[in-house]
């Protein structure tokens, strides 16, 4: 028998363990591709998740911004900046995904499912796919007539504060930081529900909901976040109210939240809205109410001296009316919005509002000074108050100005104020009679539109009680240096100003003109 060579057993041998490491290798390198591609496939399939979100999140918030761009075409009171609202049930007259016209109270927040509908889309869905769900605060809701505010502009703010869900108690704040201003508050929110939580029941609990299905509970479909108790899926019931949303990201989906969201601020709105030639209109009515001040001026009485119980127009009386305050205890309210008498002099000028109504500005006999259209003879009229834009202005003009009145300010000299017993006769016009307005001199009164808040302008004002009234100061409202009766604009400015004139060597009153 042959022997054993050791020297061949021990090179048999480390070619088996040399085989076996190589089939270890091959084993483990085999199962670190399977983990890593099984990794890239749910890498993969959650960025499809997330996409579908966005895409969807993005699709709903557009549509939105087109609606409110259309608003002024769409309702005869002429809101720029409305929104839909809600689908809050499957309902029997109208379709899933139809806004309900209702909407609730006025300035009361509302939610519910997107009316996709309504928008003249697709219902868009998440990544879960499930329908999206929309809150919209109470001032910019498109309700019926009686539920929508009564004024709506760039300055009115949304009602909605943005939280980012972090599993803290204090997550990071997104929109509506008073600290930072009221006007980042959000107009409206989208909210993707992603797919349901423990405790969610999603069946099929409503008629006639075959897009989107599922039920009109809330709760089944947006969460609480259990850190900072904050919740996604109620508004408040009373008017003028804050509510407060958060979402999260991506990262931060857990199974206790899992809700993403979109939101929308006014300034995103009325960016849209002012590239709309319409919105001129607005504008224009700074002409139109300098012409109603200057035919007022026009057209006040004093008794015929030979027949002292008959009133004719004084061609040498061209008093102004007093402005509105600049403090107003409600800002939406046109009721408010009455001469005052008791106003301050600013540098010489009065300086407020422009009227809507007219009780306190008297002629020298406590005749009403009436306000007329230059197509209108003079009728006298000592009934007060009286309704001086409604005088004015055209039915149409009449719902822009009541939008939009927060933003027109009207001054007046002092010598050409009421109170003057001369009747303002003065043929001289220098600037201890009259002022002057960037080039324009001899100005008696002026007409300003304040546009768009500027960075450093504060436009905050109650009702909700975390918003300290701003509006009462003129600063954040006209961009001026008044000095010594000079007026001039700043570099920034984008007021519309309108000046009405005395001639320079008589009583005459010129025609407005821009001195902006």
């Amino acid at each position: 028998m042959k022997a054993s060579n050791p020297q061949r057993l021990t090179q048999q041998k480390g070619i088996v363990l040399l085989i076996l490491a190589s089939l270890l290798i091959v084993v483990g390198v085999s199962s670190y591709l399977l983990v890593a591609n099984n990794a890239r496939m749910q890498i993969t399939h959650q960025q499809t998740i997330d996409l579908k979100t966005k895409e969807a999140l993005a699709r709903a918030k557009n549509a939105l911004l087109g609606f409110a761009a259309t608003s002024y075409d769409a309702y005869d009171t002429r809101h720029f900046g409305l929104l839909p609202c809600p689908d809050v049930d499957e309902g029997t007259s109208l379709p899933e995904g139809a806004a309900h016209g209702t909407c609730g109270s006025k300035n009361v927040n509302a939610i519910g499912r997107l009316p996709w509908r309504t928008l003249g889309i697709d219902a868009p869905k998440d990544g879960a796919n499930e329908c999206l769900w929309y809150a919209v605060s109470g001032y910019y809701k498109s309700a019926s007539s009686t539920s929508r505010t009564d004024m709506l502009n760039e300055d009115i703010h949304g009602l909605f504060r943005i939280f980012a869900h972090d599993s803290s108690n204090a997550p990071p704040q997104l929109a509506g930081n008073p600290a930072k201003n009221a006007a980042t508050r959000a107009v409206a929110v989208i909210i993707a529900p992603g797919s349901a939580l423990n405790g969610q029941d999603r069946s099929n609990l409503a008629n006639n909901v075959d897009i989107c299905g599922g039920n009109y509970i809330a709760s089944n479909y947006l969460d609480t976040d259990t850190n900072s108790g904050k919740s996604n899926n109620s508004v408040s019931t009373s008017a003028n109210t804050i509510d407060e949303f958060i979402g999260a990201s991506q990262m931060n989906l857990q199974d206790t939240f899992n809700d993403t969201l979109a939101y929308i601020t006014a300034d995103e709105i009325f960016a849209i809205i002012r590239q709309r030639s319409d919105y001129q209109n607005i504008v224009a009515l700074t002409n139109k109410l300098a012409v109603c001040l200057k035919n007022y001026a026009e057209n006040n009485y004093n008794p015929n001296p030979t027949t002292p119980s008959v009133s004719e127009v004084d061609v040498n009386d061209h008093r102004f009316p007093w402005p509105a305050p600049l403090i107003l205890a409600d800002y939406r309210d046109t009721n408010l919005y009455i001469d005052s008498n008791t106003l301050t002099p600013f540098n010489g000028l009065y300086i407020g509002h422009f009227p809507s109504t007219l009780n306190l500005s008297f002629a020298q006999y406590n005749e009403a000074l009436v306000p007329m259209d230059a197509t209108i003879k003079p009728i006298k009229n000592t009934a007060v108050p009286q309704n001086f834009v409604q005088n004015c202005l055209t039915a149409t003009d009449l719902v822009d100005w009541a939008h939009w009145k927060d933003h027109f300010f009207y001054a007046v000299i002092d010598k050409y104020a009421p109170d003057q017993t001369s009747g303002s006769t003065a043929s001289t016009c220098d600037l201890s009679t009259c002022f002057k307005v960037n080039e324009a001199e001899n100005v008696v009164a002026m007409v300003w539109f304040s546009n768009s808040a500027l960075p450093f302008e504060s436009r905050n004002a109650p009702p909700p009680v975390e918003d300290t009234d701003t509006k009462q100061n003129i600063n954040n409202y006209l961009e001026y240096d008044l000095i010594n009766r000079v007026y001039t604009s700043r570099a920034e400015s984008n007021d519309k100003i309108v000046c009405i004139q005395k001639n320079s060597g008589s009583n005459i009153l010129l025609d407005p003109i821009d001195c902006s």
